[in-house]
């Protein structure tokens, strides 16, 4: 079988920010039955969590499917030009959109741009990390970006931006996770699926956030965790337990993955 993982609130636990030790053993024991076992996030490479690399992985689909790597290689890599990247500043300054730009190798800001609490906690986070980038970086390029908007009518026009189509998440709170179009968890499944000749009923996904819906709609069993909203829960084959009550470990039990 083919295993997808979202990190935050799926592996990692929100209250904690650890990852429990149940899930490192799940993993483990499901990897030593064959298994194979794949994170499926909306972080870009610059900002995966380094305990990751201590549980038995096969491959990462980063960015939402922009960034594929399987088995130490590199299967697929999408990014935004220089011009492009600069063309989606320029149309969130037209609009004063608060927000940032995630890139392969850093998250920018704007120093133009509206702050917000959002974006203060991002600089603050990539300064820590040694991945904070600015627009104005001779080489600034994005492969996704994050904005906080309560009106309805930017999200129109960011989904119907002239020669750059993107599909935007609602993300609760007034922020939005904004995607390539054509790219997502469920497209970066199904590359890894093509990738080993594996069929659709060999792929189980667990997530907790609307991110993950398509790759939870699209896995023939899908796994919510136990905080996730009704909505997501709605979507899927089966509920397990938040990670901190060592939900990843109850989902591979009842499906006999381990």
């Amino acid at each position: 079988m083919l295993l997808f993982f979202d990190i935050d609130g799926t592996l990692i636990d929100e209250e904690t920010h650890t990852i429990p030790a149940s899930t490192f053993s799940a993993l483990q024991r499901a990897h030593a039955r064959g298994h194979m076992n794949f994170i499926n996030t909306g972080r870009t490479l610059c900002n995966l969590d380094e305990r990751l690399h201590a549980l038995p992985l096969d491959g990462w689909v980063c960015g939402c499917g922009t960034e594929i790597l399987f088995q130490g290689k590199s299967i697929l890599s999408y990014s935004l030009t220089h011009v492009e990247s600069l063309s989606v500043v320029d149309f969130c300054h037209a609009r004063k959109l608060s927000g940032f730009f995630e890139g392969r190798d850093r998250i920018s800001l704007d120093p133009q741009l509206p702050s917000s609490r959002g974006t203060e906690a991002i600089r603050s986070y990539c300064e820590k990390k040694g991945i904070l980038g600015s627009t104005r970086d001779p080489d600034f390029t994005m492969v996704k970006f994050f904005i906080y908007t309560s009106d309805l009518e930017d999200i129109a026009a960011i989904e119907n931006m002239p020669g750059l189509p993107f599909a935007c998440i609602d993300r609760g709170h007034g922020g939005w996770e904004v995607i390539p179009r054509g790219y997502s968890k469920q497209s970066g499944m199904e590359c890894i699926r093509e990738k080993t000749g594996m069929q659709h009923e060999d792929l189980v996904a667990f997530g907790d956030s609307r991110n993950d819906l398509s790759m939870l709609r699209a896995a023939a069993v899908s796994v919510c965790m136990g905080q996730a909203p009704e909505d997501v829960k709605a979507q899927c084959t089966f509920v397990t337990g938040t990670p901190g009550q060592d939900g990843i470990e109850q989902a591979l039990l009842h499906l006999h993955l381990i």
